[in-house]
């Protein structure tokens, strides 16, 4: 709690209270409920509601009272009703835990673990309890790549298809494109265009991703997040309907912040670093690869030292390319820095016409 006040800056609001830790967490106590929460099952999935254990209610009923204390400086309500004694609804809590988290003054904490995924449903709960909904968002706006006007973009599956292409992989079947749905229902073997080229795509395959599953569909609608196996496009594209001119405004790349050069070791590895670099700029618009026009080095730019390592492995541990890594060269010039003066005079004689100059300058 406390690093999130420090590093993030943030005013974190702790909703549960925790059953064991480390190896021996067991689950949550929701310090709104008060009731303790259990997951069973091999992955977690059957959730257990039950009373609090004795050796722990006096430890949670202390952290809902700090709870309700930090409440009460959002709300007037709630901090009559302690005042006076009585107690606090929950619906009030939960509607006053929202519209602090909707004007970024508090921080809802859930606890979990990853290990059997404990907590996944009660962090689902809040995601859906706390943040706000796709329909309070504001309205989507997309522009007419021939007249720029700008047209309103209605979340409905009727109407006609507008999807963005936001991250896009390749793998050993093809290019997967992560892909979300505006507006428009998509179908297999539906023929669709790309906005920012204007080439025609055919839609062979859908897939809806589950981390590293997948879910093979016949069709996705408005508000779907999807991918496509094996169009051609690239991050931040608008596919739309054919008749269609419309574009989603495209993805924000910051300017990178890190620069290093990458030489091949070997002159086998020069194939397969070309290979591995130019999957990556697909994937990820933020890596960028140039060359020096004078030092002629190949340089790998990006968001930070740790994202360009990660590059730097997945190039060894997938395409077998050892490469050097090493600051960018510098080219020095020489130039003029300050002025002189100077006077010189030749004389020459050695048979014949002799020699004369007298080449003199004086700066100032």
């Amino acid at each position: 709690m406390q690093a999130l006040r420090d590093k993030l800056n943030l005013n974190p609001l702790l909703l549960q209270y925790p059953i064991g830790s480390e190896q021996t967490f067991e689950g949550v106590i929701d310090l709104i409920e008060m009731t303790a929460h259990y997951f069973a099952g091999e992955n977690g999935e059957k959730q257990l509601i039950l009373p609090i254990p004795l050796n722990l209610r006096e430890q949670a009923q202390e952290a809902r009272e700090k709870l309700l204390d930090r409440l009460s400086m959002f709300s007037d309500t709630i901090m009559e009703k302690l005042l006076e004694g009585e107690a606090v609804p929950q619906a009030l809590i939960w509607e006053t835990i929202r519209k602090a988290t909707l004007s970024l003054q508090l921080t809802p904490v859930l606890m979990g673990s990853a290990f059997k995924n404990k907590g996944v449903q009660n962090l689902l709960d809040g995601i859906s309890r706390y943040l706000p909904s796709p329909n309070e968002r504001e309205v989507v706006q997309a522009i007419d790549s021939q007249t720029q006007a700008s047209v309103t973009v209605n979340c409905h599956p009727d109407n006609p298809l507008l999807a963005l292409a936001f991250k896009i992989t390749d793998e050993d079947t093809g290019q997967l494109t992560y892909t979300r749905l505006y507006s428009g229902t998509l179908c297999i073997g539906d023929t669709v265009k790309n906005s920012r080229t204007g080439k025609r795509v055919r839609i062979g395959r859908l897939v809806r991703m589950h981390a590293n599953h997948r879910q093979e569909i016949t069709e996705a609608t408005a508000g779907d997040i999807i991918a496509l196996m094996g169009i051609d496009c690239a991050s931040g594209d608008t596919l739309c309907d054919l008749g269609s001119n419309l574009c989603l405004e495209g993805i924000v790349v910051p300017e990178p912040v890190v620069t290093l050069s990458i030489i091949p070791k070997h002159q086998d590895d020069v194939a397969c670093m070309s290979k591995a670099l130019h999957r990556f700029t697909r994937e990820d618009p933020t890596f960028r690869v140039t060359v020096d026009p004078e030092s002629n080095q190949t340089l790998i730019s990006g968001m930070g030292e740790l994202h360009l390592a990660i590059y730097i492995e997945r190039m060894k541990r997938e395409y077998k390319a050892e490469v050097d890594v090493g600051a960018p060269a510098v080219a020095y010039r020489e130039t003029i820095s300050q002025g002189a003066s100077f006077d010189y005079k030749l004389k020459k004689q050695a048979g014949g016409a002799g020699q004369y100059a007298r080449p003199c300058h004086w700066s100032n």
